[in-house]
This record gives structure tokens, C-alpha cells and sequence, in this order.
């Protein structure tokens, strides 16, 4: 039998464990103080692996609130915000590219009113085809490192952002694009599917294309 490890006075998201607790079919639960102050068992694995963060009720409430504060005419840009809070939680099926990173959205775009001041920071989309993008990759949901831009953009925004050395010299992504007269989005692709060096700087209809 593995040894029961002792999660009192852990906090995990919004929950900080009381005691240990046996719940109706005598299995070992954490008892568990939500910051909306509700009472919660949940299993010691849930809480580790970031399953459960919360009673789950405060969340469900916020969203639906969240959900009413939009008016009319910013669902595009309601449904970008939704995006990007999903990005960065630990559901998200990339989340190494985001909350492994340590990667996360701002306190101040987050809950109740949080759509209204996302809004208000970044401003409406320019139009359809416009998504959020971090000025630095690297960089946090805030405000002045998010801006609206194409998915051309975004692409030329990442390939600044990622190095490749060949023939005895390195450059961003997007310098070897300009000096060797490449698309900067064809380059980047062929990196994010793990080719480097010269195999990443060939041109265009080389037979290993």
C-alpha cells in the first residue's frame, strides 16, 4: 500500500486542506476551505496534478458572469479573451507552451469585470482574422505586451524570436528569411517540425522540400 502523503494546510488555487476525511464509501479525501469560504472533499491526486483548484461553484459563478458582461458587439473579441484565459490553465492541451513556462494572464483580465479591462488595455480587434498576440513571447498576458495581429504577423513575431546557425553564421528566423529571400512562415514551419541548419534554409522546391 503507498504511503498517504499529508497535505494539511496545503494550498492548492483557491483551496488551503484541512484535515483528512473519509468520504460516504470510506475512501480518503481532503477536506478543503475554498476562498469563497465553501467546504470541499476532494482526492489528494486531484489537488497535486492541479485538477482541482476550487469548490468549483465561485468558478462557475464568475464564468457565468463573465459570460453576461460582454455587450453586444464584443463577441469576437469575448471569445478571444476566453481563449486566452483557456491557454493559459493547466487543462490546455499545449500547456507546456504556456503555464510549464510560467506563462499567465494578468490578475487584473481575470475574473468578475476582468473582460472590461482586457478590453479597455488592448482595445477592439481591427477586424476578423485579427488574434492576440505577446509583443514578447516569453512574456506574460498583460498589459502592454498584447496586441491584435494577423496570424502573418504572429508568425513573423515568433521567427524573430527563434535562432538557427548554419553556414558558420546564426541569425533569427527572420533575418535568414530576408537575407536568403525565404518565407519567413515556410522557415519557421520547417523548424517547429524539428529541422535545423541548412535543412531549414532551403529553397523552395529542393527536392527534400
Amino acid at each position: 500500500m503507498s504511503k498517504v502523503i499529508d497535505e494539511t494546510g496545503n494550498v492548492y488555487g483557491r483551496l488551503t486542506v484541512i484535515n483528512a476525511k473519509r468520504d460516504e464509501n470510506g475512501q480518503l479525501r481532503w477536506l478543503c476551505k475554498c476562498t469563497c469560504g465553501r467546504d470541499v472533499l476532494v482526492r489528494g491526486n486531484s489537488l497535486r496534478t492541479g485538477n482541482t483548484k476550487s469548490c468549483g461553484v465561485c468558478t462557475r459563478r464568475e464564468s457565468a458572469a463573465a459570460r453576461r458582461e460582454h455587450a453586444v458587439g464584443e463577441e469576437y473579441e469575448y471569445a478571444a479573451w476566453r481563449r486566452m484565459l483557456f491557454r493559459c490553465s493547466a487543462a490546455h492541451e499545449h500547456a507546456d507552451r504556456y503555464t510549464d513556462r510560467g506563462i499567465k494572464v494578468c490578475d487584473a483580465w481575470r475574473g468578475h469585470g476582468g473582460f472590461h479591462r482586457f478590453l479597455a488595455d488592448v482595445g477592439p480587434a481591427p477586424g476578423k482574422g485579427y488574434e492576440l498576440d505577446r509583443v514578447d513571447n516569453n512574456g506574460n498576458y498583460e498589459p502592454g505586451n498584447v496586441r491584435w495581429a494577423t496570424r502573418q504577423q504572429q508568425m513573423r513575431n515568433t521567427s524573430a524570436n527563434v535562432k538557427i546557425t548554419a553556414f558558420n553564421e546564426t541569425h533569427t528566423v527572420a533575418e535568414w528569411s530576408e537575407l536568403l529571400q525565404l518565407n519567413p512562415s515556410t522557415v519557421y514551419s520547417r523548424v517547429a517540425r524539428g529541422e535545423q541548419g541548412e535543412l531549414a534554409l532551403r529553397q523552395v522546391g529542393d527536392h527534400r522540400e
